[in-house]
């Protein structure tokens, strides 16, 4: 069996054994609804799988004109559309009806749930750490510290509790780094520059939106990473290709809320939900947030996951060094302006109850990469906070 098939199916089953949350999260029961509604009604409407206390309270869906809708970016209600075809008929013959037509939905939400965590996110999260395996042997890496540096990312980072639910920001967080990895691939000549890769590339990398809107900020660094390598008319054809996924995006918003600039989140009655894309909101990072989403035990970064420290570093002696300098700057920008971003949210930035600092979720795939640098330099020290991390996570 080759080495990333293993790698994929080691991972894949240790997440599957860890599954959880399913069937309880506000998150991914809305986006799931949407999928629901859309094969089931032929609309994005989910007031008929919705609870009664939720129609009082929110949980986190979207209210307006009387109607119901999924409270998050519709590519997540859309990713699980042939999952669900597949598993609904399956679902609705064998799953009990003793307790009525009631139960039996919220059991067939349970376990679709289940399912798409199981054949979506926890799929994509273990191809996501065969992708930074490949990747690494780039950066001179051996295989050994390869699968070292993998394996820290699979459970030492917060990936893995996040990819054991049904998740927003790992799937984003898949299509980000897999854009970065087709783009270095392009850079050094394994793919070709033409019009056609560069138009997939666009839609590819510009769908992360979808999923998560706070995944625009990664897609515009993402776009001067590929400007510093390709300064011809070409980049128009990748230009072309974000567009369309951006398109369709704002063409859902208008059908929905009548307005193609507005998003989900305005118009959840959670008030967390809310203040998330708030215009007021944003603010200027005060000391008591950076503290919060960096080393504080509530919600720090570095606190819950301590192998990314090292990583700081070797970005920096990689810098210092000029080693891969376009590749470092792309992965300091991501860790800046997202880490910025939700320093900056005045209400939300804890992500609520969550496990860790959730908003920071995509930051991590880019962040592993510079422990090429310290696996080498002082492997031991590595490896021991790595496996510190695994046992925090």
């Amino acid at each position: 069996m080759k080495t990333w098939l293993k790698i994929v199916l080691t991972i894949w089953i240790v997440y599957v054994f860890f599954l959880s949350d399913y069937g309880g999260n506000y998150m991914s029961t809305s986006m799931l609804y949407g999928t629901m509604a859309i094969i089931d009604n032929g609309n994005f409407e989910i007031d008929n799988y919705v609870k009664e206390g939720c129609k009082r309270t929110g949980c986190d869906h979207s209210f307006y004109n009387g109607k119901i809708y999924s409270g998050y970016s519709p590519g997540n209600s859309i990713l699980p559309i042939p999952l669900y075809i597949i598993v609904s008929p399956i679902l609705d013959l064998t799953l009990p009806d003793t307790f009525g037509e009631y139960n039996q939905l919220r059991l067939k939400i349970i376990a679709f749930d289940a399912l798409s965590t199981v054949f979506i996110t926890a799929i994509l999260s273990a191809l996501l750490s065969v992708l930074i395996y490949n990747f690494l042997e780039y950066f001179n890496v051996n295989k050994k510290n390869r699968l070292w540096i993998t394996f820290i990312f699979a459970f030492g980072t917060l990936f893995f509790t996040y990819s054991t639910a049904y998740f927003s920001r790992v799937n984003a967080g898949f299509i980000l780094f897999s854009s970065f990895y087709l783009m270095y691939l392009l850079k050094i000549g394994k793919i070709k520059k033409d019009k056609m890769s560069l138009f997939l590339l666009g839609i590819f990398s510009a769908s992360s939106i979808t999923l998560d809107y706070s995944a625009i900020l990664v897609v515009g660094l993402l776009f001067l990473y590929l400007v510093s390598f390709l300064r011809n008319k070409k980049i128009i054809y990748y230009m072309a290709g974000s567009l369309i996924p951006i398109i369709l995006l704002m063409g859902y918003h208008y059908a929905i809320f009548d307005n193609p600039l507005s998003s989900s989140y305005q118009y959840h009655k959670n008030i967390n939900g809310q203040s998330a894309v708030a215009e007021n909101e944003l603010k200027i990072p005060d000391a008591a947030h950076l503290w919060g989403i960096s080393f504080s035990p509530e919600k720090g970064y570095f606190f819950f996951m301590p192998i990314m420290l090292i990583s700081i570093i070797g970005l920096i002696i990689s810098l210092r060094e000029r080693k891969y300098v376009r590749e470092m700057l792309l992965i300091a920008g991501v860790f800046i302006v997202v880490f910025i971003f939700n320093a900056s949210l005045s209400e939300s930035w804890k992500g609520n109850c969550a496990f860790g600092p959730r908003y920071l979720l995509v930051i991590i795939p880019f962040m592993i990469i510079p422990l090429s640098i310290m696996i080498k330099k002082i492997p031991k020290i590595t490896k021991a906070l790595g496996i510190v991390s695994v046992f925090i996570n």
